[in-house]
C-alpha cells in the first residue's frame, strides 16, 4: 500500500489495517527528524515498525503479509491524536468495494 502525505506539517504515522476476519495490524511509521520510535501503546494488535519518513519523499510504500482482499478498513491515525484539521480522509472502508 502506498501511503502519501498531504499538507506540510510532519508527522509519525500510526496506520491501522482491519481485516474481514476482525484481526487488525498498526504499521508505525516514525518521523525522519524523531531520531527514534514511540514505545508500544497497544499489545493486543501487531506492529511493524518502518524506517523514519523522510520529509523530501511525498510517499511511502506499507507492506503486509496479508492479501489485500483480505483488508476491510485502512485508518490513519485510529487514536486521533495526531495534529489534523481534516480527519474525514483518514479512514477508507475496503468492505463493500468487491
Amino acid at each position: 500500500m502506498r501511503t502519501r502525505r498531504v499538507g506540510d506539517i510532519p508527522m509519525p504515522i500510526d496506520f491501522q489495517l482491519t481485516f474481514k476476519d476482525g484481526t487488525k495490524e498498526l504499521h508505525y511509521i516514525p518521523m525522519y527528524l524523531m531520531f527514534g520510535e514511540k514505545p508500544v501503546e497497544n499489545i493486543a494488535v501487531s506492529r511493524k515498525v518502518y524506517e523514519p519518513w523522510k520529509w523530501t519523499h511525498p510517499t511511502y510504500i506499507i507492506e503486509s503479509s496479508h492479501k489485500l482482499a483480505d483488508i476491510s478498513i485502512g485508518e490513519i491515525d485510529p487514536s486521533q491524536r495526531l495534529a489534523d484539521v481534516q480527519r474525514k480522509d483518514n479512514k477508507i472502508d475496503l468492505s463493500g468495494i468487491r
